[in-house]
């Protein structure tokens, strides 16, 4: 039950060297594992001041690409909008004249528009109507079923039909404002 000594040990491993060369090996392997683990972390360090160099580097255009992504949203607005000019001016739409001479003949007295609005969701008229004995859901109305029966109009819509209509003043003035869409085809 003797505890073997390490020269024991050493010896059973007996491999037919010199134990001097043997633990020149190990020194050795010791060595190089010490080294490679410097050189890695010598590799990582450099490394580290690469990647700062690379942040301040994008720290510094940052503003510029910022610059660059807004001008490239205003241009995407800009082709939108010119896009939905170009579709109002195409040979298909050149009826707008006479069609916006059929709004202006079905607007009776004491209504009318302030805004027309042509987009991809349609058209839009937003006006005002003066109220006289509460009849101001009567005469908007008519001006809707008046267009709808103006068949040149029509053409380029399914439907047309009243959003809203809210009472209000304007100054001493009783009025009602009210909105039209119209549904292109």
């Amino acid at each position: 039950m003797r505890k073997k000594s390490v020269t024991g040990v050493l010896s059973s491993l007996d491999l037919g060297f010199p134990q001097e060369i043997f633990w020149g090996i190990v020194m050795f392997c010791a060595g190089l594992l010490v080294f490679i683990h410097v050189f890695l972390l010598g590799a990582q360090a450099v490394n580290g001041m690469i990647l700062a160099g690379h942040r301040a580097e994008w720290q510094k255009i940052l503003p510029q690409k910022n610059a660059m992504d807004a001008l490239g949203n205003e241009v995407k607005d800009l082709r939108k909008k010119m896009d939905d000019l170009t579709g109002v001016t195409s040979p298909k739409a050149m009826g707008w004249p006479r069609k916006l001479n059929a709004v202006s003949d079905t607007l009776s007295k004491g209504l009318w528009l302030r805004t027309m609005t042509l987009d991809g969701a349609g058209l839009t008229m937003e006006g005002s109507v003066l109220v006289r004995d509460r009849n101001e859901m009567m005469t908007v109305g008519n001006f809707v079923a008046n267009l709808k029966k103006d068949e040149f109009f029509m053409r380029s819509f399914t439907g047309l039909e009243v959003v809203s209509v809210r009472r209000g003043k304007k100054g001493m003035t009783d009025v009602a404002d009210f909105t039209v869409t119209a549904k292109p085809k």
